[in-house]
């Protein structure tokens, strides 16, 4: 694996937070209209506050998460060269998510009707 420079984020993450930033304060102020009456200026404001905090830390929080496993996903992927070369721990090459689970399930899974032992 070669040690260069990181990778730099993807800077089109940021839309999606912006976004739900945006849609939690109107949102919030539409919650802060409709439970007050009379001036509602301090209210639909912290209202609308509140969502669009909520909405951006939320989004943040899977953003951050999504990015950071993409990045793991990568950093396998080099280090294994190709994802269809990862072995199996009998050594044989994976042949994707169904054989790995026959794999583990094999003999154990009296309840499969395809399997050999049912």
């Amino acid at each position: 694996m070669s040690e260069g420079l990181p990778r730099l984020p993807n800077p089109w993450i940021g839309i999606p937070v912006l976004a739900a930033t945006v849609l939690g304060w109107f949102i919030g102020g539409a919650v802060g209209r409709v439970g007050c009456s009379g001036s509602c200026g301090p209210t639909e404001l912290a209202f609308s506050l509140l969502g669009a905090a909520v909405g951006f830390a939320g989004t943040l929080v899977v953003a951050v998460l999504v990015v950071r496993s993409l990045a793991e996903w990568r950093a396998l992927q080099n280090r294994n060269g190709e994802v269809s070369n990862a072995r199996l721990p009998d050594g044989e090459p994976s042949k994707g998510v169904d054989r790995t689970i026959e794999h583990r399930d094999a003999g154990t899974h009296p309840a499969r009707p395809d399997h050999p032992e049912a």
